[in-house]
This record gives structure tokens, C-alpha cells and sequence, in this order.
């Protein structure tokens, strides 16, 4: 799809009139900000997810989790998507069982958790404008630096999709120094062999990464074969002498894979044994992906007046794939493809003012968005039978968010949202016009010529959708180490580029509003406990049905009640526990049935016993009740999913720097699948096992 000229200077032209107002008045303050020569603050290219996720997380007003890189080592997850899944409320929805075409459910967001619930990298947008989700396999555990999770909140700061919450995933900062080198390998059943290596280092102003990882599997499934490889580099300059107060930094990061499509199985195949649940009746199903990103930040921290960031990145995504392919027709006509192109530009500002004795915070916003979408069916040029529809889209949006302290037991936040997103979208066939003349005696029709072929216009569709977003919450230390809070969300999300390609005349964005009230408790590092429950109400939520097979709005409202709760405990230095339980019940307001693909019940263990100082043994157990078939909107058409429960275990042993693990997944072989669509199963991987080894020098 042809980039337009221009798109770029657009969006500045946006954003301009509030840059130019907010650097203005950082100038004014000028003296203040030349007394200052202390060392320079490091640029935050995460933009904070939620207030009190960065620090200590006492006064947030809403169920946060965050995931450190020790509980990364620790955990003996393979994939992203497994390892979120752990957490409390949240569920794996996954075709094949890795990284690759899974998705994270939030708070009873079924089948559209992908539009639902936002996944950001380093606080920018990993979805796509589109139904594929986010792209979990193009961040590997060994970039990451620590997950922040967090539930009901994220409208303000981020608009458009956090419905049921973000996740943020924040990746590891280069930092000057000597030079170093990180290195992993796994090896583990269905020939996955899995290497990952990280060289950094810098001098004076200046430090940099470079990631590299390759992953090759065969996966469970016959035709689940994954090819993975991921490089990304980064360069930070932190500006020496009187800019000491600059930093910046830019980065590239490229994902390709290639892959199979297994297909799902019967009934009857997945009750048959693992060789039935293995095999495909697809076997020449295949996709491959192509990613690449730009990203540039650049900071200035004021000190006393504040501290401003702009960040931008350029996202070029390809995907070709093939689905249901047949012999008799050449692949070059059964080949169909996905090209996007996509900008994203953020302004923040943050400030700090004392009063009352207390830190008061101010934070606001603007940010724009552009993307280009093709997406091509039978082909790019087969006559008659080659589709494409053609998206375009472009979004601005302002934000204002406000953290008071009348005093150290107190705090309130309030923030509020404005979105406006255009889209245009068109729908064409690969075709010609025909003249034909009529000739009355003898009656015939002589051929008039035609026109060379070329794409057609079939439909075209224009929209303007202004959305609000707010939130609203208090939080108070009743006890010194025991925290309450509560608060109110509105939030929302419009049709996306692939919603549009498939919709119904009337299909209008979803809205909705999110109550939430709870409890923390911070004793050390000895124990920590956070309980939440919340009350989700959207309206006009989008959905496919399945006859006709529309995008639409549901008519009527979705209800999602629920509570949430977890806490750590070290028993012993040698010994402690993570635990969560979540409980959900997803409902149609006036109908007697569940969102389909929504577990009422999870909950999640891991126990660690160090057996000594340099080894310890990891048993984890994840458990997932019953959901209902994702045809089934009754709940009585369809057979349910049943339940299951999974047990992983890991031996750790440290050696100086070199680390070795060796675990068993599904330890008690159990046969589950987490999707089904009427009656058919997506088989996940019985027992399976890995040996990784960790150096660093």
C-alpha cells in the first residue's frame, strides 16, 4: 500500500500548538533550570503505566501486579503469554500453545481481549489496528526487564482499548559501563531449540544494546512448526555539560517468523489420544511475518519545573499467509496478505509541586496516530477472484491527570481523555469493464472491448468517532501497613480497520464504565497481599456474530462482576509462595448466560524451596474452570470446555554466573485445549520438558 506524502508533517502540525505552549513555559522558568548542574536524570522511555507503579504502589487506586526479572528467572516460562497468564484474572487464549497467535484475557474479556486489553512495549502500542493483536513473540523474555499489569485503569494515559486494563512489558535499558554479555540457551521437546544473547555496555554520555534471539520448534501439532528471529538495538545519549539535562535515545527492533496453521481437531480426534490430537487436516497451511520498528525518545527534566518527554516510533508489519489450501489451484491465487503501516507520536508532561507538606502530581498529554492497512485475499492480481481492502486511519488525542495528598494518609486521582479517530475504509476486486454491443439480426452480442484490469471500488466507508475517557479514585492508609482505595473508570474503544472490512451499517464504537474498590498490604518483603473487586459494565460492546457473519454491537449490555486476590509470603529464607484466585461472572444484562470463553474460577500457585544457596526447586500450578464454547451465546447449544489443571515444576542451580535450569511443563500429561469453536478443539502441549542454561560475563 503506497504511503501518502506528507502523513508525517501532518501529525506535527497536530501537535505543535502544544509543544510550542509547554516549551514556552519551561523557558520562562529558565534560571531556575540553569542553577541546576547535578548529575543527569536517565530518560524514561516508559511512560508510566499507572501512578504508583514505578515506586511504591501504596496509593494506586486500582488491582496492579507487577512481574520483576528475578520472578522472570524464577518462573521457568518459555513465552511471554504463559508467564501473564499467571497472574491473577488474567487467561491464556492460545491456538497452538506458544507466544505466536495467543492472546491475554483480562477480567473476563473473552474472545475480543485482543482489542480489550492494550499490550504495550515501553509504553507504546504493540496491537495492531486490526484483529491480529499484539504480536507477544516479538518481545522474548530476555529483553524484558520487569511486566506491569494493570487491571480496570489506563484510559487516560493510553485511550483506545484499555477497557479491561494494559499490560505494559518494559525492556531492559542499556547502561554505560564495562562491556558485558548475556547469553541463553534452551533446549527442550518437540525440537525447540531456543537461543537468546545480550551484548551492552558504554563510555561516558554514551551506552548501547543490541538483543539478538532465535527460536526453532516443531511444536505439538503436526504443521505447528515455528521459525523465530528477533534482533534489536538501542543507543542512549545522555547530554554532557550545560544540556546535561537532555537524554535521548533511539532504537530498532526487527521480527520475522515463519509458521504453521495445525487447525483445530474433532471431538472425537481430541478424545482419541495424543496422536489424534497432534495431527492436522492442514497440513499446507502457512504464514510468515514481517515486523519492523523505529522508536525515538527524547527527555528534559526541569527538575523544579518538570520534566518533559516525546517519543515517536514508525512500524512497518507484513504478513503473508495461506488458510485452507487447496491442490487444485496455485498458491499464488490462494495467498493472502496483511501490509500496515504505522505512526505513533507522544508529548507528555510531569510535574511535581509541594503543598501541603505532600508531593501533588500533574501529568498531561497529547499524542497522534496514523496507520495505512491493506489487506489482500486470493492474491495481489488474479482476475476476478483477487480482493483488497484498504484502511486508513488517523487519531489525536489530550490528556490531563492530576495525584493529590491533602495528607499522608489521603490521595486522589483524577485524570480525563478526549480521543478523535477518523478512519476510511474501502473494499475493491481485482477486475475490468466489458463493452458488448447487440446486434438485432441475427440476434448475437458482439464483444465492445474491454478495460485492462485493474482494482474496483465495491464499498467505501468514512467515519468520525469522538470518544471520552475518565478516572477517578481515592486511596487511604487506614493502618500503617494496610492500604484502601476505590475507584471509577470510563472507558471505551471504536471499530478497528478489520471490523470495518465485515460490519454492520450501525456499528458505532463501545463504551462503558468500571467500578472497582480494595485492599493492599505491604509487611517487607516477609508478606504482601492485594485483594480487588470491581463491576464492569460496557455498552454497545462489538462482537462477531455468527449468522450473518457481522461485526456488530451486542444489543444488549455486558456485565462483568468479579474479585481478584493475591499474596506473597516468604515462610522461611529458604521457602516462600506466590498464590492468586480470581472469580468472574461474565454476563449478558437481561439474558441467562456467560461470555462465552470466560472462566467463572482461576487461580495460580508457585511454591520456591531453595535447597540451599544455590539451588532451588519451583512447583507451579495453574488451574482454569469451565468456559463455554466460543459459538455458544445460550450456553446450551454446545458442549463446555472443561476445566483443567496444570502442574509445572523447575530444579534452578546457580554456578558463579552461569545458571542452569531443567523443568517439566504439564507434568501430569493433561490434554486441554483453551479455545473451541462449535465443537472443535485447539489441542495445547501435554508433557513436555527443557534444559536452559544462563551465562553472564
Amino acid at each position: 500500500m503506497v504511503r501518502k506524502a506528507g502523513r508525517g508533517a501532518a501529525i506535527l502540525r497536530r501537535v505543535r500548538p502544544a509543544l510550542v505552549a509547554i516549551v514556552s513555559g519551561l523557558i520562562l522558568s529558565g534560571p531556575a533550570l540553569a542553577a541546576d548542574e547535578s548529575a543527569p536524570k536517565e530518560l524514561e522511555a516508559v511512560i508510566v503505566t499507572a501512578p504508583g507503579v514505578d515506586g511504591p504502589d501504596a496509593d494506586a487506586a486500582h488491582n496492579i501486579s507487577v512481574i520483576t526479572a528475578e520472578d522472570i528467572a524464577r518462573s521457568g516460562a518459555s513465552s511471554v503469554a504463559d508467564l501473564i497468564s499467571r497472574e491473577a484474572n488474567l487467561t491464556l487464549q492460545s491456538f497452538y500453545g506458544g507466544d505466536k497467535k495467543a492472546t491475554i484475557g483480562m477480567r473476563g474479556m473473552g474472545d475480543t481481549a485482543a482489542s480489550n486489553v492494550l499490550i504495550l512495549v515501553d509504553g507504546m502500542r504493540l496491537n495492531e489496528y486490526d484483529l491480529a493483536g499484539a504480536d507477544l513473540g516479538a518481545v522474548p523474555l530476555s529483553r524484558i526487564e520487569r511486566i506491569e499489569v494493570l487491571r480496570g485503569g489506563g484510559v487516560v494515559r493510553y485511550g483506545d482499548g484499555a477497557v479491561a486494563g494494559v499490560i505494559n512489558l518494559i525492556t531492559r535499558r542499556p547502561r554505560a559501563g564495562p562491556l558485558s554479555l548475556d547469553f541463553e540457551h534452551t533446549r527442550g521437546s518437540y525440537g525447540m531449540d531456543d537461543t537468546r544473547m545480550r551484548l551492552g555496555g558504554g563510555s561516558g554520555p554514551l551506552a548501547f544494546s543490541v538483543d539478538l534471539s532465535q527460536l526453532d520448534t516443531e511444536g505439538f501439532r503436526d504443521n505447528g512448526d515455528l521459525r523465530t528471529r528477533n534482533a534489536s538495538g538501542e543507543l542512549r545519549l545522555s547530554a554532557p555539560g550545560p544540556l546535561s539535562f537532555l537524554d535521548a535515545f533511539v532504537r530498532l527492533d526487527r521480527h520475522t517468523d515463519q509458521h504453521g496453521f495445525p487447525g483445530p481437531v474433532s471431538a472425537a480426534d481430541f478424545a482419541a489420544g495424543t496422536a489424534a490430537r497432534r495431527s492436522t487436516k492442514t497440513p499446507f497451511d502457512r504464514g510468515e511475518t514481517e515486523d519492523r520498528v523505529w522508536t525515538a525518545g527524547l527527555g528534559a527534566d526541569f527538575k523544579s519545573a518538570g520534566r518533559l518527554a516525546l517519543q515517536a516510533s514508525y512500524r512497518q508489519h507484513t504478513n503473508d499467509f495461506i488458510l485452507n489450501y487447496s491442490p487444485t489451484l496455485p498458491a499464488s491465487s490462494q495467498l493472502s496478505t496483511i501490509a500496515s503501516k504505522r505512526r505513533d507520536l507522544q508529548l507528555r508532561y510531569d510535574n511535581e509541586l509541594n503543598a501541603f507538606g505532600m508531593n501533588q502530581e500533574l501529568s498531561f498529554g497529547v499524542s497522534a496516530q496514523s496507520a495505512d492497512y491493506g489487506r489482500y485475499a486470493n492474491g495481489r492480481e488474479v482476475p476476478e477472484l483477487s480482493k483488497r481492502n484498504l484502511g486508513e486511519l488517523d487519531g489525536q488525542a489530550a490528556f490531563a491527570a492530576l495525584t493529590l495528598r491533602p495528607d499522608p494518609h489521603w490521595t486522589l486521582h483524577a485524570g480525563l481523555r478526549k480521543d478523535r479517530i477518523r478512519s476510511r475504509f474501502s473494499k475493491e476486486t481485482y477486475t475490468r469493464d466489458c463493452r458488448f454491443i447487440p446486434i438485432p439480426f441475427p440476434p448475437f452480442v458482439m464483444p465492445g472491448g474491454c478495460t485492462p484490469y485493474a482494482y474496483k471500488l465495491d464499498e467505501r466507508r468514512d467515519a468520525v468517532w469522538d470518544n471520552h475517557g475518565s478516572e477517578f479514585g481515592l486511596s487511604w492508609q487506614a493502618w500503617p501497613h494496610t492500604t484502601l482505595y476505590a475507584s471509577v473508570t470510563h472507558q471505551f474503544r471504536s471499530p478497528n480497520l478489520d471490523e470495518l472490512a465485515l460490519a454492520a451499517a450501525d456499528l458505532r464504537p463501545q463504551s462503558g464504565r468500571t467500578v472497582e474498590g480494595g485492599a493492599r498490604a505491604r509487611y517487607g518483603e516477609a508478606l504482601s497481599w492485594d485483594l480487588a473487586l470491581f463491576r464492569m459494565v460496557n455498552h454497545d460492546e462489538i462482537y462477531l456474530s455468527a449468522v450473518p457473519s457481522l461485526n456488530r454491537n451486542y444489543d444488549l449490555p455486558t456485565r462483568r462482576t468479579g474479585a481478584e486476590f493475591a499474596a506473597r509470603w516468604r515462610a522461611t529464607n529458604s521457602l516462600s509462595v506466590r498464590a492468586n484466585l480470581g472469580w468472574v461472572a461474565p454476563r449478558f444484562v437481561g439474558l441467562d448466560a456467560d461470555i462465552p470463553h470466560v472462566p467463572r474460577r482461576t487461580a495460580n500457585a508457585q511454591i520456591e524451596w531453595r535447597t540451599s544457596e544455590w539451588a532451588s526447586l519451583t512447583l507451579a500450578l495453574r488451574y482454569v474452570g469451565r468456559r463455554f464454547d466460543g459459538n455458544d451465546f445460550t450456553n446450551r447449544a454446545l458442549p463446555p470446555l472443561p476445566h483443567y489443571l496444570i502442574l509445572d515444576t523447575a530444579l534452578r542451580i546457580k554456578l558463579g554466573a552461569a545458571e542452569l535450569m531443567a523443568g517439566i511443563n504439564n507434568l501430569t500429561d493433561r490434554a486441554y485445549s483453551t479455545l473451541a469453536f462449535s465443537a472443535t478443539y485447539y489441542p495445547m502441549p501435554e508433557r513436555n520438558g527443557f534444559v536452559r542454561l544462563r551465562v553472564s560475563f
